[in-house]
C-alpha cells in the first residue's frame, strides 16, 4: 500500500481481496462496479477484462497494470504516519490530529476494508498504574518473599463492602503463608512426593484428620465462589497466556507444569486457562482439582477455569470421580467432598476469550449460539447443563468434524450438508454436535474472531489442527 510500492502480483492479489471482501473467490457484477468507480478514468477498459475473475486470473490480469496501481494506496508513507500519529498520541494532541487530516485512521480508513475482528492490540491500550502493595523477592532457590511497602488500613465505614481492596487481598489471601490457598498448595506438594500408586493412593488429611480437611475445602469453596460470582460464563482472559487441556487426575502433570510454566507462583508473569475435565480417569482427580482452585485464589486474575463434559455429576457416576472421593473419605465425608466441588464447577465459566479474539472452549461451538453475547447471557450456576442450557451442553460436548466425515454424518441422519448451518448430531457421542468449517467460519466471522482453541479429545502427539489451522485441539 506504500505510494512507491511496485505494482506486481502481490498489490494484484491484496487488490482483489479488498474487492472481493465477502471471501467468495470470484469479482461478480457489484465488485467489478465498485472497482470501475474507484478508478475513474481508465476503469472501464479494465473492468471488462476482469469479470468474474478469480484471484489467480486476477493477478495475471491486472499484475503489472498502471491503471490498477492506482488501487489500494496510501496518500502518505505508513511508517511516516505512524509515527507522526504515535508522536501526537504521547503529546495528548488527539484534536489536533485529527483536524489536520493526516492520522494513520483516516490514512487507513480509505483504502482498508473493514476488519471483522475485535481484539484489542496490547501495545495500544494506555496503560493504568496502580501502586503495589508488596516487594517481592526471590533466591537462588526459587523462594519467593514478600515484603510489605505500605500498611494496609480497613475501608472507612459505608466504604468497601463489596470485597477487600487489592492491597488487603495481597496481604491476607496472596502473600499470608497460612491463607487457605497457600495452605492447599504445600499440602498437595507433600502428597505429590508420597502419592502412593494407581491401586492404592494416598489423600490430604486422611484418618483422623478428615473433619480438618472438610473444613479447609469449605473455607476454599468459600473463598473461590466471591470470585467466581463475579465472572460470565464467556470469561475474557489475556496474553501472555497457555492454554490448557485435559487434566483428568494427572497430578504429575499438573505438578510439572508448575515447575515449569509457573515455578514462583503466585508471582505469575502469564497468566493460565484450563479448558477443563479436571477429573475422572486418574485418581488424583480430586487434588488436581483443589490445586487448580487454590492456585486461582491466589492469582485471580491470571488463572481461568473453564468447565469441561466431566465436570458434571451423572459423566462422573459413570467414570471414577465419585468413588474416587468415596475411597479416600468413606461414604459419608467422601459424598460432601464430591457434591462441594461440584458446587464448584457448577459456578464454571464454559468458554472464555483470550485478546478478545481466541475462543477457548472445552468442547467447542454451540449451535444454540451464534454470538458470545448470547453465551454470556447464561445463567452463571447450572447443576445440571444437559437439562438447564442447551449452549452450556453444546459447548461442553461438540467437536469438530473434517468435512468428508461432516458429509457421511450428514447422510447418515438424513441432513442436507449445505443446509445444515454447518452443525450435525454428534453421533460419535450421541449428544450436542459436530461442526464443520463452514460452522466454525460462520461463528468466527459474527463475533469478530480469529481462531478456536479446545480439548474434548485425545491426540496422541498432544494436539491436532483443523479446518487449516482456525482451530486445535490440544490434551
Amino acid at each position: 500500500m506504500e505510494p512507491a510500492a511496485k505494482q506486481g502480483e502481490h498489490r494484484a492479489k491484496l487488490i482483489f481481496r479488498y474487492y472481493d471482501a465477502d471471501g467468495a473467490g470470484k469479482l461478480n457484477e457489484e465488485k467489478v462496479k465498485a472497482l470501475v468507480a474507484d478508478l475513474g478514468d481508465g476503469g472501464a477498459e479494465l473492468g471488462k477484462t476482469v469479470g468474474e475473475a478469480s484471484e489467480k486470473d486476477f493477478a495475471a490480469a491486472v499484475g503489472k497494470s498502471e491503471a490498477a496501481g492506482k488501487l489500494c494506496r496510501l496518500p502518505k508513507p505508513i511508517f511516516a504516519e505512524i509515527s507522526r500519529a504515535l508522536a501526537m498520541q504521547h503529546l495528548k494532541r488527539y484534536d489536533t490530529a485529527k483536524k489536520g487530516g493526516g492520522s494513520v485512521a483516516a490514512a487507513l480508513a480509505n483504502v482498508l476494508p473493514k476488519r471483522a475482528h475485535k481484539g484489542v492490540c496490547p501495545t495500544c491500550v494506555e496503560k493504568k498504574f496502580e501502586l503495589a502493595a508488596h516487594l517481592v523477592t526471590v533466591d537462588l532457590s526459587g523462594k519467593v518473599t514478600p515484603k510489605r511497602l505500605a500498611a494496609v488500613k480497613p475501608p472507612a465505614k459505608g466504604k468497601g463492602e463489596g470485597g477487600p481492596t487489592a492491597g488487603q487481598y495481597s496481604a491476607e489471601v496472596v502473600f499470608r503463608p497460612y491463607s487457605v490457598g497457600n495452605v492447599m498448595l504445600r499440602l498437595i506438594r507433600q502428597l505429590a512426593k508420597a502419592k502412593g500408586t494407581v491401586a492404592e493412593p494416598k489423600a490430604l488429611l486422611m484418618g483422623d484428620r478428615k473433619e480438618d480437611f472438610w473444613k479447609l475445602i469449605l473455607r476454599l469453596y468459600r473463598d473461590l465462589l466471591i470470585l467466581l460470582e463475579a465472572e460470565t460464563k464467556c470469561q475474557k482472559a489475556y496474553s501472555p497466556c497457555y492454554v490448557i487441556g485435559d487434566i483428568h487426575g494427572n497430578i504429575e502433570d499438573l505438578l510439572q507444569m508448575e515447575r515449569t510454566l509457573w515455578p514462583l507462583a503466585p508471582v505469575m508473569g502469564a497468566g493460565c486457562l484450563f479448558l477443563g475435565d479436571y477429573v475422572d480417569r486418574g485418581v488424583w482427580s480430586l487434588e488436581c482439582t483443589l490445586y487448580i482452585a487454590a492456585l486461582k485464589l491466589l492469582a485471580p486474575n491470571r488463572i481461568t477455569m473453564l468447565r469441561g463434559n466431566h465436570e458434571e455429576r451423572t459423566t462422573q457416576k459413570h467414570y471414577s470421580y465419585l468413588k474416587e472421593c468415596v475411597q479416600k473419605y468413606g461414604e459419608e465425608m467422601g459424598l460432601k467432598v464430591w457434591e462441594l466441588t461440584n458446587r464448584i464447577y457448577d459456578q464454571l465459566p464454559v468458554c472464555g476469550l483470550v485478546d478478545d479474539a481466541i475462543y477457548c472452549a472445552h468442547g467447542g461451538l454451540p449451535k444454540s449460539a451464534k454470538t458470545v453475547e448470547q453465551i454470556v447471557e447464561v445463567k452463571r450456576d447450572i447443576r445440571n447443563p444437559e437439562k438447564e442450557s442447551d449452549i452450556a451442553w453444546e459447548i461442553l460436548w461438540s467437536d469438530p468434524a473434517n468435512e468428508q466425515e461432516f458429509v457421511d454424518t450428514c447422510e447418515q441422519k438424513g441432513v442436507d450438508p449445505k443446509t445444515s448451518g454447518g452443525f450435525v448430531f454428534n453421533t460419535k457421542r450421541g449428544t450436542a454436535f459436530k461442526f464443520n468449517e463452514a460452522g466454525a467460519d460462520s461463528f468466527l466471522k459474527a463475533n469478530g474472531l480469529t481462531h478456536i482453541i479446545r480439548a474434548h479429545e485425545v491426540a496422541p502427539p498432544g494436539y491436532v489442527f483443523h479446518f487449516i489451522n482456525k482451530c486445535v485441539t490440544i490434551f
